[in-house]
C-alpha cells in the first residue's frame, strides 16, 4: 500500500501443463478479456522466459480504496487449449493515521 511500483517486488508466474512437450508448454498468458479495464490498467504482464511472467502494478495501490484483486487470466498451451485462471492479490496493509496522544471516558454500568 502506498508504495510507487518501482518500489513493490513483482509476483513471477511460472506455466506448467502436465501433457507431453508437444502439447504442453511453452504456454502462453494473458488477462482474461473479460478483466475490467479499471483493473487491467492497474498491472502490467510482462512476459519472461520459459512460460514465465512478471505482473507488476503499474499506479500506487490503496488498501482503502480496494483490499483484493481476484485477477483472471486466460492460459493457452502450445495447441492452443485455454483455460482461466485466477490469482488473488491482497494489499497490505500500511498504518495511514499517526498516533496521537489522546484520552477516553467509559461509562460502565452492572
Amino acid at each position: 500500500e502506498n508504495l510507487e511500483p518501482e518500489f513493490v517486488e513483482p509476483v513471477i508466474i511460472e506455466l506448467g501443463d502436465l501433457d507431453s512437450e508437444m502439447n504442453g508448454c511453452p504456454c502462453s498468458l494473458e488477462f482474461h478479456a473479460h478483466t475490467p479495464k479499471h483493473i487491467r490498467d492497474k498491472f502490467s504482464l510482462t512476459p519472461m522466459e520459459k512460460s514465465r511472467y512478471r505482473l507488476s502494478p503499474v499506479t500506487v495501490l490503496d488498501r482503502e480504496q480496494r483490499k483484493v484483486y481476484r485477477l483472471p487470466f486466460t492460459a493457452r498451451d502450445t495447441r492452443g487449449l485455454a483455460g482461466t485462471r485466477y490469482l488473488t492479490l491482497e494489499v497490505a496493509d500500511e498504518n495511514d493515521s499517526p498516533m496521537t496522544d489522546g484520552e477516553s471516558t467509559i461509562k460502565v454500568y452492572n
